[in-house]
């Protein structure tokens, strides 16, 4: 309630199940009575199913719902879960790989005119870097297929960003703007049939990592790598790190040309060089 979270929300059920982790575990007590000994058993019962990331994850939430109760509610207690030590954290972690440039040539070759909505999405992915949440959050509105065909990323009613530095313009080029031309955007939003819940968003992402792995067979990249992708040809073709993070949604600081036309044609120039990139072989 303090945070104002939908209970619909991905951060709301994730608060829920990581909660009922802890009482199912150690029982039902005020937070101040959990020795460090039993938080320690806890997480080395959690490391008997998940990774050593998602434990850290877990345990960041309870802590912050400790935190922020304890503030509003003035309680001077002192609560164990700050500081945990989870052991040999990240050593079981598995990098995402990017996609090679023979994947993204037959993705691209499967997808292109595609009036499947899964389909669609996915070239919009291909080059621009977005993230499948913010892809299926698009608004009609947001897509201006004018003299420089870009995307305009803010926060909507229907779509959470990352953070702040997640609102951004992205220039449309190879796959992504020839998916753009085929979206229809006579309602709205662009894929209202996945916005009626926060969850909707999800299948949706189990949607578009299944027909990858249909193109592409079992273990191939998902979604997600879609960006780490355009990351590695952006710096094949020298595209200045400042543009690059502020394509991703990762810059800190936003550049003085940040959405002139001149920005923007410059960055569009640089994911167009990179549309002819080939894998390193080392």
């Amino acid at each position: 309630d303090l945070k104002g979270l939908d209970k619909e929300s991905k951060a709301y059920t994730d608060v829920v199940r990581n909660m009922g982790y802890l009482t199912d575990n150690l029982g039902d007590h005020p937070p101040h009575e959990y020795s460090k000994v039993e938080i320690n058993s806890f997480i080395r019962d959690r490391l008997g199913s998940v990774k050593t990331t998602s434990v850290r994850r877990e345990f960041n939430s309870i802590c912050a719902v400790f935190n922020l109760v304890f503030e509003e509610h003035e309680i001077d207690h002192f609560h164990r879960f700050r500081k945990l030590r989870i052991p040999k954290e990240g050593f079981d972690s598995q990098e995402r790989g990017d996609f090679t440039s023979d994947q993204l040539n037959l993705v691209r070759d499967v997808i292109g005119g595609s009036t499947n909505q899964t389909e669609q999405i996915i070239g919009l992915l291909i080059d621009t870097g977005m993230r499948s949440s913010e892809a299926v959050g698009l608004a009609s509105a947001d897509v201006n297929l004018g003299r420089i065909p870009h995307i305009v990323l803010h926060k909507n009613p229907l779509r959470r960003l990352k953070n702040l530095s997640s609102q951004r313009l992205i220039p449309l080029v190879g796959s992504s703007l020839a998916a753009a031309h085929c979206l229809d955007l006579s309602e709205e939003y662009v894929f209202p049939r996945w916005l009626k819940t926060e969850r909707s968003k999800d299948t949706a992402n189990k949607n578009i990592n299944n027909r990858l792995h249909r193109i592409l067979g079992p273990g191939s990249p998902t979604s997600h790598s879609f960006r780490h992708t355009l990351t590695t040809r952006l710096r094949s073709v020298e595209c200045p790190e400042y543009m690059r993070k502020e394509l991703g949604g990762w810059a800190s600081s936003i550049s003085e040309l940040y959405g002139t036309p001149t920005d923007m044609t410059n960055k569009a120039g640089y994911i167009e060089k990179s549309l002819d990139w080939v894998t390193e072989i080392l």
